[in-house]
C-alpha cells in the first residue's frame, strides 16, 4: 500500500528551467507567490503514473497571521491587566454586593469605597 507519492518537479519559463524541487502531500512547492500541492496520483488505463497538482495563491494571508499575533498580544494583555467587578448575591433573600477581582492580585480599590457608600445609603 503507497503510503506517501511524490514528485519531481521542474518549473519552466521560456524554455529554461527556473525551479526544481519536490512536492510531497502537505509540502508544496511556492514559486513567486504561488504555491503548487500535489493533490492526487494514480495510474492512467495503460499503468503510466500521473499526479494531480492544485496551484494556490494567497495575498491575505500576512493579513491572517497578523490578526492572530494581534489576537494572541490582545489576549495575554487581558489575562495580566486587572479586572474588577461587582458579583450580586441574592441567595441570603437580601441583595448584597461584593467586589471580584480579576488576575492582578487582591489590593484595595475604588470598589471598597464605593461598597461603602450603598451600605451607609438608605434603601429606596
Amino acid at each position: 500500500v503507497l503510503k506517501q507519492y511524490r514528485s519531481e518537479v521542474r518549473l519552466l519559463e521560456q524554455g529554461e528551467v527556473v525551479r526544481q524541487g519536490v512536492i510531497e502531500v502537505n509540502r508544496p512547492l511556492v514559486h513567486r507567490g504561488v504555491a503548487i500541492y500535489q493533490t492526487a496520483w494514480n495510474r492512467d488505463d495503460r499503468g503510466r503514473p500521473y499526479a494531480g497538482f492544485q496551484l494556490s495563491r494567497d495575498p491575505g494571508e500576512p493579513l491572517v497571521w497578523g490578526g492572530c499575533v494581534l489576537f494572541m498580544l490582545a489576549f495575554f494583555a487581558h489575562l495580566l491587566g486587572r479586572s474588577e467587578a461587582l458579583l450580586l448575591d441574592r441567595r441570603s433573600g437580601r441583595a448584597v454586593l461584593y467586589p471580584s477581582i480579576g488576575f492582578g492580585g487582591h489590593r484595595r480599590s475604588n470598589w471598597q469605597h464605593l461598597l461603602e457608600q450603598l451600605a451607609q445609603s438608605e434603601p429606596s
